[in-house]
């Protein structure tokens, strides 16, 4: 988004940017209002407040809420029945990392997009929208193994071969839900542990082992 964002720090650190957001009223006008460090588009930073400002957006062009349009259009369909979404003191869905949902309905987001948007011979996502969505957008590192940014989607390099790509999410405490294309496969991993120094699900290594098992397994 270019703004001027801090997120590499700790965030329990009051100068991470998102524990500033996180600690004001507006989420929104705080991050609309950071000054720009970069051109929009031309440099990766890991910005939770341009997630935040989705809501907003959402909610200006549809002038729906984003959680009352996913439960009727999104986990309706896909049968997902419980979840928690949490909200800033504005009022706003938590769009940053706010959605609490169970393993396996978790995998359900994931294997709706491995399907390319189709659920139960049914269309919820554009085809066009998915392939768009986990199609490499902005290198987020370098070296073989440095993952890319789709729209919202990780994608790291699969470790049997660099040219396809595993379509992760990276949350908060080890939540890593994968999907792995070229085998029709969701993995969902929902650890919690975010306290720091504790030992934490290491992703590569995760990747690593889970591609053996795959090759292992055939």
């Amino acid at each position: 988004a270019g703004f001027d964002w801090n997120e590499g720090l700790p965030y329990n650190d009051p100068r991470n940017t998102c524990s500033e957001m996180e600690a004001s009223y507006d989420w929104v006008t705080l991050a609309i209002d950071r000054p720009m460090a970069d051109e929009p588009g031309a440099v990766f930073n890991y910005n939770s407040g341009a997630s935040q400002i989705l809501a907003h957006v959402f909610r200006r062009a549809t002038g729906t809420d984003v959680e009352e349009y996913a439960a009727r259009h999104l986990f309706a369909p896909l049968g997902i029945e419980r979840w928690f979404w949490k909200r800033t003191p504005a009022g706003l869905p938590d769009t940053e990392g706010g959605l609490y949902l169970e393993a396996r309905d978790l995998a359900k987001l994931w294997y709706l997009m491995l399907r390319g948007g189709a659920w139960d011979s049914r269309v919820i996502l554009s085809p066009e929208w998915v392939r768009q969505s986990v199609t490499p957008a902005i290198s987020v590192g370098t070296g073989p193994n440095a993952p890319s940014y789709g729209l919202k989607w990780w994608l790291y390099p699969d470790p049997r071969n660099g040219a396809r790509y595993v379509w992760a999410g990276s949350g908060f405490g080890g939540q890593f839900p994968l999907a792995w294309p070229e085998d029709d496969m969701v993995v969902v991993f929902n650890g919690w542990n975010v306290l720091p120094g504790q030992p934490a699900l290491p992703l590569g290594r995760t990747l690593r082992r889970l591609a053996g098992a795959i090759r292992a397994g055939r």
